[in-house]
């Protein structure tokens, strides 16, 4: 269960990056543009994929292999399926975060206001 929560979150925040082409991943960590699109699709990437596992373990279950080994199968593919594809979406956006600089004044010029005398 708390897979399918974690698959539903990612959906969301993947569509909003994939659509918007924006992705805040933290306070810090803020991506824009093709990079935010590709952490999106990333990010997607886990409920068709679990679907398509779902499919492949129906086809195993047919040709008669135990119940209790599907089962395990399928819950530490999509484990690792989840973690995966959410670890490579951080480490995507993190590779190409947006660096926001603060505005700094240089100290070789002149004060805007001169100084009263």
């Amino acid at each position: 269960m708390c897979g399918l929560i974690l698959e539903g979150l990612m959906l969301i925040f993947g569509l909003i990056g994939l659509i918007s082409g924006k992705l805040t991943i933290s306070k810090k960590l803020k991506v824009k543009g093709t990079p935010a699109r590709i952490a999106g699709f990333i990010l997607i990437i886990p409920l068709p994929g679990t679907l398509l596992m779902g499919f492949l373990l129906g086809i195993l279950l047919g040709n008669s292999l135990p119940l209790t080994d599907i089962q395990n199968i399928a819950t530490l593919v999509e484990i690792v399926l989840d973690l995966g594809c959410l670890v490579g979406a951080y480490l995507y956006a993190n590779a190409n975060k947006v660096i926001e600089t603060p505005v700094s004044f240089p100290t070789s010029q002149p004060p805007a206001v001169p100084p009263i005398q």
